[in-house]
């Protein structure tokens, strides 16, 4: 079987790898085939509502003297690449939906992946088809989840396993208070290999010259200085010399450091060969059992400690009559460790953990691997609204409908659904069918000639003048509006040769676009004459799919937009109905300009603007003091496919433009626009409007790409849904939101930028 494992083991931290080597080793005696997921945890955004603990947060970040790992990456990524196998970098729910077709099977497990202070649903297999997922010794670390909303959120996760173990009783009783479900203490799979099976991991030649010394061991993850006293004084009654694996180069007991380079080969040897053990280290403790190497195991953590993690160590202690090897404050000699008993204990234990793997592995491996793909009439998780389902759909069963978050989603009618699969195909959030930015054909800095295009446009004008030049060679052009009488944005088409109504496609409109009558219309015009498609990368990748499969991609050009996430329209209608309240005029009739470019400074970018019917400015502010601008910049009500875009670093169009930010044109007043070129259709496009030399076109390196935009997608917010069912509330301002989400943003924004500063100096 192909079994796809879900951890930590990435990191440069001994625990972490050797967990994951254990996993792995495990895996393959049960006759499987072992790929590590890689995957970059994203972690959390916490609750910032009290102004006291935000600025503890922000004054902890301003640390000069930084704690470095003192570790050999090199070695660490030696023993990496030596021992494990991974899959290709999944960044997105997308990536990792896609390995359902892959795998036969999933494990998380184990290490603090399920700790609520890193809270993240991959690492609870949310991505996975939940017949195929084993939960094996994840741990949650901490005594309680302080947290509700992660506590919510972790108890529906968790209740999909069916094969559900935990490393530590501490959970298991958490776990069960929680969910009602009581999962199965399995040991840490470190303790599910023995003396014989870590031997071909250590470092041989370490060994040879360690195995005539007499040392003790100290690792420390905290802090040692209380110990080292009474730790010196062990070792000196014992006639034993010291050596020290440092984990930062700031440790207090240097004058003892290992000096040779330390990876996880040589941390295991290290252990082995050594007559005690001291360490606050949940692994150095585990491998010291492993090797009935004697050992101390001292608390790292305060009893009060709100992250105090000292559970996972005394639960296996416990569980093996350990306790006693506990140090609170002062180290107290003790008798040798009978390590017969403890290995006939340990060998019990190791027998309930097997008898748990085996039976879930051969559980999975009973039901096949079957496609998730094509199984039920629905479609993931995840849904942009792009229209691309509902235009594909043969018998009309899909609907493009706003949902109660306030955004255009699929809704499928599952008496009229055939099941034929075309709206899994074409949809950009199953399946990917892209190029990386980074193997763009050429990269472009782009500035329209005319001053009138640059006023209207939000940038450079790259936008109009790709949609000028191709409605005047016969070119069908669809791209966005913002309808005034429905306070919607909406894609249209402009028939060929209609230059002068492309102004209606100017200007950014930063709202979720009904893409889906306009998507349907272009697919069949294209059938027989040729159409730009301007839109958001979701968007364009749906399309793209589409004239793919029907063989009429030749006839588009496609271009889409860089874009950093979609805001509820519950958002704007409530920040209309509040400005229209304030200046009644616009009742009867508004134009809104979200990036006014009348201004001479280049801050016009963010300048919203609302004109009345006779296009007098009624209202206007700067980013900084508009409440619109105020939830958009903050991006936390964005919809849950913005958290989860692939197409950051991923591209389907044949063209990409978007604000060339950064320093390289800061001093420019009227914008320039960034264009990366993906096909050679797109090439050919920028070679002629050069020639027709209407606009300033440079090449430039694709490096300003990465610098100047979001590479990466937002963390996800786990205030968002309460956030956005305040925001249908009528009865709740706006501004009561924001100060109750984020009333401190603009202080954060302002404390990095100093901090940045003081850095660069």
């Amino acid at each position: 079987m192909k079994i796809g494992i879900m951890t930590w083991y990435s990191y440069n931290n001994y625990g972490s790898k050797l967990q994951a080597t254990a996993m792995c080793e495990l895996l393959k005696k049960k006759n499987c085939d072992a790929t590590f997921i890689k995957y970059l945890p994203r972690g959390i955004i916490d609750e910032r509502k009290s102004f006291i603990s935000i600025t503890k947060k922000l004054i902890s970040k301003i640390n000069f003297k930084n704690k470095k790992q003192f570790v050999s990456n090199y070695l660490f990524e030696q023993y990496s690449n030596r021992y494990f196998k991974e899959t290709e970098l999944c960044d997105s729910y997308v990536d990792l939906f896609q390995l359902n077709d892959l795998f036969d099977g999933f494990i998380c497990g184990s290490d603090q992946i399920w700790s609520p202070n890193n809270f993240d649903p991959r690492y609870f297999l949310d991505f996975a088809d939940s017949s195929k997922i084993i939960a094996y010794a994840p741990s949650i670390g901490l005594n309680s989840i302080s947290s509700p909303i992660i506590k919510e959120k972790m108890k529906h996760l968790i209740a999909r396993f069916k094969h559900l173990s935990i490393r530590e009783e501490t959970g298991s009783k958490i776990i069960e208070n929680m969910c009602g479900i009581k999962p199965e203490v399995v040991l840490d799979p470190t303790l599910l290999l023995d003396i014989d099976d870590w031997n071909k991991y250590e470092n041989i030649e370490l060994n040879k010259k360690l195995k005539d010394k007499d040392y003790v061991l100290t690792y420390f993850l905290g802090n040692s200085d209380k110990y080292l006293k009474s730790i010196l004084k062990f070792a000196k009654e014992n006639h034993f010399i010291i050596y020290n694996i440092p984990v930062y180069k700031d440790a207090k007991i240097n004058k003892y450091d290992f000096f040779d380079d330390i990876g996880p080969s040589e941390f295991l040897s290290l252990i082995k060969n050594a007559r005690c053990v001291f360490t606050d280290s949940f692994h150095g403790t585990i491998f010291s059992i492993n090797y009935n190497v004697d050992f101390y195991s001292f608390k790292r953590f305060g009893s009060k400690s709100k992250i105090n993690q000292n559970s996972r160590v005394i639960d296996i202690l416990k569980r093996l009559s350990l306790e006693d090897r506990i140090v609170e404050k002062d180290l107290i000699k003790k008798s040798n460790i009978l390590f017969e008993d403890v290995n006939i204990k340990l060998k019990k234990l190791r027998k309930k953990s097997f008898i748990f793997i085996n039976n879930a592995l051969d559980e999975i491996k009973k039901n096949g691997n079957v496609s998730i793909l094509n199984n039920n009439n629905s479609l993931n998780n995840y849904c942009s609204g792009c229209g691309a389902c509902a235009a594909s759909c043969p018998v009309g069963a899909i609907n493009i409908e706003m949902n109660k978050e306030g955004f255009w989603h699929y809704k499928i009618n599952k008496n009229k659904c055939i099941n034929c699969g075309l709206c899994k195909k074409v949809c950009p959030f199953v399946k990917l069918d892209t190029s990386y930015i980074r193997n763009c054909i050429k990269f472009y800095s782009f500035k329209a000639c005319n001053n009138q295009v640059l006023s209207r446009s939000s940038s450079g004008g790259a936008g109009y003048i790709i949609s000028s030049y191709l409605n005047s060679h016969n070119y069908y052009v669809c791209g966005c509006t913002y309808n005034n009488e429905t306070d919607l944005a909406e894609h249209i088409i402009i028939e060929p040769n209609n230059v002068e109504k492309l102004c209606k496609l100017q200007g950014s409109k930063y709202l979720q676009s009904f893409s889906y009558d306009a998507l349907n219309k272009c697919i069949e015009i294209g059938k027989k004459n040729k159409v730009l498609f301007i839109g958001t990368p979701c968007q364009v990748a749906g399309l793209d799919k589409i004239t793919k499969i029907k063989r009429i991609r030749e006839n588009f050009i496609l271009v889409d937009l860089i874009c950093h996430g979609i805001p509820s329209t519950n958002l704007w209608s409530k920040y209309l109905y509040e400005i229209i309240n304030k200046y009644p005029i616009l009742k009867k009739n508004h134009n809104v300009i979200m990036r006014d470019g009348r201004l001479t400074k280049r801050n016009k970018f963010m300048q919203m603007t609302i004109l009345d019917e006779k296009n007098e400015i009624i209202y206007k502010k700067h980013q900084e003091k508009d409440l619109f601008y105020a939830f958009f910049n903050d991006g936390t009500c964005y919809d849950s496919s913005c958290f989860e875009c692939p197409y950051r670093t991923k591209c389907s169009a044949d063209i990409r433009i978007g604000d060339y930010w950064g320093n390289k044109y800061k001093d420019d007043c009227s914008g320039i626009s960034m264009v990366t070129v993906m096909t050679d259709n797109g090439l050919s496009l920028l070679n002629n409007i050069k020639k027709d030399n209407v606009a300033f076109i440079e090449e430039q390196n694709i490096d300003d790409y990465f610098n100047a935009q979001y590479p990466v997608n937002r963390n996800i917010p786990l205030y968002r849904d309460e956030m956005l069912n305040d925001l249908k509330d009528k009865n709740i301002s706006l501004l009561t939101i924001k100060n109750k989400y984020f009333r401190y943003q603009k202080y954060i924004r302002l404390f990095y930028r100093f901090k940045n500063k003081i850095i660069r100096k």
